[in-house]
Formats: structure tokens, sequence, C-alpha cells
């Protein structure tokens, strides 16, 4: 029998590999198309070699050939035929291997387009598209979106680009939440007779800086303190309570992420959301999630720029911290009911700025209510602004776009405690109206699923502030 030539020995060297190495493939390799639809496969092969410094002879070097058992001659006849690896027909693909590797040919009654295939394995694009989408979605680029434990319980979010983003239950390592009815004490030291330096509501999240096994010292909102355990609660009991007691929300997981008007990136941007914050829930869905950004404006983040968690009471600042001299064995004497306040609770300084920042944190964690002006019952967030200031003597109108009208403007760059900062979402009419409280945070009644909360002044693009305090 005649000694097949090097060609054709070449192809059929690749046709064997092909049973025993599959999926093999080289990244960055380039897709070579065939415009002639009947081009031979021994040109297309001698093709390959001479244009890939013969890799193919690399990579059947050592093969012995085998008496072939079949002299049909394959010829590409339709260049608009395909091959899969699952029942591949109709073309052949050259698959280049790694420098450090071999690499494999899927054959398959040989006809239609050749190619050399690219290694862009499922996982590589979706990287591709949290890259390119950093640029879109996300204004920077970011981290990687929120991971996820087999013991966490998620939600499958299956979205119509094909990729799953599954959004993990919030975790409670090294944190703890605030049980009680009314509010419980933040002290100087682990000592039931130490000042007071603040003190949180019920349903507070707190960071657990140590954990003692009386006191344990966390921190809020800027104050670290002391709270005796009796009034806190761990790991799986904190998620437990949480889960069923607490408010959800969204944490973005970006520097800078869009908000869209629907669930796909073709959509109009309503505005912009930033890290740090967390924004109201409205509907997990498929890849994506509606949010409230406050009660101004609502749409849709991508899944995998966002994470899950809680909201609820921070600490505030106590001023009068008086010494408690009295009922030392009775833990009881840390928490306290909550009433309505109809006025100032902390002594006057010298700042009045200051001192309505600190009367106004006191209403952290209550509801939103539209129309409201109630600060324990509800209120909506030019209600808010308006009974905090009414309460220190000022007078302002009842709602946002027309309190943008009032005081004296001052720049964003120069806010003081106090100064009302305003929001338009891009449409140069005033939509929401928060309060600057100091280290670039406002307080403001936000919506119905976040209630009275802190933000930073930047949680959305603001477009002016202006100062009530003469």
């Amino acid at each position: 029998m005649k000694k097949p030539c090097k060609k054709w020995f070449a192809l059929t060297a690749l046709a064997g590999i092909s049973l025993c190495l599959s999926g093999v493939h080289m990244a960055d390799a380039s897709e070579v198309i065939y415009d002639d639809s009947n081009v031979s496969i021994s040109s297309a092969v001698d093709r390959y070699i001479a244009t890939n410094d013969n890799a193919v002879a690399n990579i059947v070097d050592g093969y012995e050939a085998k008496e072939a058992t079949d002299d049909k001659v394959a010829t590409i006849e339709d260049e608009s035929a395909s091959v899969s690896s699952q029942n591949p027909s109709g073309a052949i693909e050259e698959i280049k291997a790694p420098e450090t590797a071999t690499g494999s040919v899927k054959v398959s009654n040989v006809t239609g387009e050749i190619s050399v295939v690219d290694n862009t394995t499922e996982a590589e694009n979706h990287t591709t598209e949290a890259t390119t989408e950093s640029t879109t979605e996300a204004t920077t680029q970011s981290t990687t979106a929120a991971t996820t434990t087999e013991s966490a319980t998620s939600y499958d979010n299956t979205s119509t680009d094909g990729f799953v983003y599954t959004l993990a239950e919030p975790d409670f390592t090294g944190r703890a939440v605030v049980k009680a009815t009314g509010t419980v004490n933040i002290r100087e030291s682990g000592d039931i007779n130490a000042s007071r330096v603040g003190d949180i509501a019920g349903g507070g999240i707190v960071k657990v800086e140590e954990k003692g096994s009386e006191w344990t010292k966390i921190s809020s909102n800027g104050i670290t303190g002391y709270m005796k355990n009796d009034y806190l609660l761990f790991d799986s009991d904190a998620a437990s309570y949480a889960a069923s007691n607490l408010k959800k929300v969204v944490c973005i997981n970006t520097a800078s992420l869009r908000v869209r008007a629907a669930a796909n990136e073709n959509s109009e941007t309503l505005t912009l959301v930033t890290s740090g914050n967390a924004y109201g829930i409205e509907e997990i869905g498929a890849g994506w999630t509606k949010i409230h950004v406050d009660d101004s404006i609502s749409g849709y983040v991508r899944n995998d720029y966002i994470i899950l968690d809680y909201t609820g009471p921070v600490a505030h600042v106590v001023t009068d911290a008086p010494v408690n001299t009295g009922n030392t064995g009775n833990t009881t004497t840390e928490s306290t009911g909550t009433t309505e306040s109809t006025g100032i609770t902390t002594p006057p300084s010298t700042n009045i700025g200051q001192d309505i920042v600190n009367y106004a944190l006191q209403f952290v964690g209550n509801p939103y209510v539209y129309g409201g002006t109630s600060l324990t019952n509800g209120a909506d967030c030019s209600g808010f602004v308006m009974r905090i200031y009414a309460d220190f003597g000022y007078s302002i109108p009842r709602t946002a776009d027309v309190q943008g009208t009032v005081g004296t403007e001052v720049s964003l760059s120069a806010l003081a405690p106090g100064d009302l900062v305003f929001y338009d979402n891009g449409t140069g009419s005033i939509k929401h109206v928060a309060m600057y409280i100091g280290n670039g945070q406002v307080v403001h009644a936000s919506s119905s699923t976040t209630g009275i909360i802190i933000s930073n002044t930047n949680y959305k693009p603001p477009c002016k502030a202006v100062r009530i305090i003469n």
C-alpha cells in the first residue's frame, strides 16, 4: 500500500486525536473563515500548516498511521453548515492548543465552514460581560458582586442574558442586632454606672468591636461604646430576628451604578446610585432588582452589582449622659420606651445646626408616610425636615420644591450640619430633600420601604443646597 502523504497523514492524525482530547482551546486564537466553499480539505490543512508554523505537524509528532477503512474523500460543499460538540456535523473546527499542551480537532461528515475556534468559556464570557458592564451599568470598575455559600438561602435569578446571579442572605459575622421595644443605652465602659455616650433603638444593627461575657463593645453611626449582652443578638439569632422583624434593602457593590427605567441595559438611565447606601426593594427579578432610590424615583439595577442587607435604627449621641446610681441589679433600666417627641431633648450648644442634627437623628428608623409630618408615626421627605425645623422655631414651606427656594443657597462643597440638600433626578425640578448631618452624610425620610435613614450625600446626584439657619 502506498505510504500516505504528509498532508493526509496530518489530517488523519488530527481526527484521531479528537477521540481522546476535547475542548482544549487556546485563548486569543483568531477565527479564520474561508470564503471559497469549494476549497478541499487537503488545501485547508496546507493553509493551516503554512500559517501556523507547522502547528499540526507538532501536534501529531510520534503518531503511528493506521490503514484507512474508508476511501471516501470529504469535500466542503456548504459553507453555512456548522458543528457542535454534542452532535458534530457539517464543519471542521481546528482548535489550537496552548504552547505547553496538545490540541484537538472535531471532524464528522466534513462539509461546510473551516474555522479556528477561540477558547472562550462560559466563565470567561461572564467575566467579559462584567468588565464591559463596569463602564456602562457600573460607571467605575468594581469588585465582583455578592458571593454565596451552600448554606445561604438565596434567590435564583436567571437573567435574559443567560447568566445566573445569586443574591445571598445578609451575613451577620461581626455584627449584632439590638433586641428591645424601646431604646438601649450605650455606655462609656462595661459598667451600669458608666456615663452614657449614646443610645440606639431596638432593631438597630451594630458592629461588634469586642464581644465580652456580659458587655460587648459596639459601634454604630460613629459612636463607640459598651452595651449589655442581654440586649444583643449574635450570629444565627441575629439573622433569624432580622428576617422576621427588619426591612430588607439593597446595598450597591460598586462605586456607582445606573438605575434603569426597565430591566435591560438598553433602557433609559434614571439616575446613579452609589456604594455605602441602602435602597428599598420593590421586586427581586431575573437578573435585575427594582429598587426605591427614595420617594421620588424607582428603577432597576443589575443583580450582579448588589448585595442584600437589612436596615434599622442607628445610634445617636446622648449629651446629658447622667450616671445611673440606682437599680444596678435591674438590667431593664438600660432599655426605655419611645414616645412622640415634641421638642428639643438635648441641651443647647453654640452650634444650632448641630443641635438640629442631633435632634433629627433620634428619629432614624421611624416610618415613611406620604403626606405625613409625624416624626415617630410617619413623615415624608419634606414633612420630616419641616417638622424638625418647626421644633426649633423655624417655619419653612411644606413641599420640597418650595423649600428649595427659601434660605440662602450654599455650595455643595461647603455644606454644614443642618443644611438642606435637594435632588432633582436630572429633571431640573426638585423631587426630594434631605438634611446634611456632616461627614458627607444626610438624614432623610427616604421611602416606604426604608423609612427615615442615613445615607451618603451623593446616594444619588444632588442638585443644590440651602441654609435655613441665619
